[in-house]
């Protein structure tokens, strides 16, 4: 993840996946800026335990981070888009729209990473 390079790796629940990719991207985030990272997850119910995680893990940075997903509705969600996030987590059908959003009033371009597959997959775009 440091070097930029796709990570797959497999491991049972409770031995830090999510640490394992979201600690990398923070450390190359650095500091605030425009969404530089997009977590997709497969429920709402991760998404918000990847939120959770991003938030705890920088907790002592300027790095904001915000979650995504249908079913609710959507003004605390847009409030935090527009607010600035570097760190969007979302379920893939609430975030196709917003991400969208988000990346055209962003100049950079990044390339993505996988760093878990599950039967419904994570996908992160990280930072280069």
């Amino acid at each position: 993840m440091l070097a930029g390079k796709d990570v797959i790796g497999s491991a049972q629940t409770g031995t830090g996946k999510t640490a394992a990719f979201s600690l990398p991207i923070l450390q190359r985030l650095g500091t605030h800026g425009p969404i530089r990272c997009l977590v997709l997850e497969p429920t709402r119910e991760l998404a918000l335990q990847v939120e959770e995680s991003f938030k705890e893990y920088s907790k002592y940075t300027d790095l904001r981070t915000t979650v995504i997903y249908g079913g609710v509705g959507y003004g605390k969600q847009r409030e935090d888009l527009a607010r600035g996030m570097d760190i969007l987590v979302a379920t893939p059908g609430a975030s196709s729209t917003s991400w969208s959003r988000a990346r055209s009033s962003s100049t950079r371009s990044r390339p993505s990473c996988s760093t878990r597959w599950t039967a419904c997959s994570t996908w992160v775009s990280s930072p280069t």
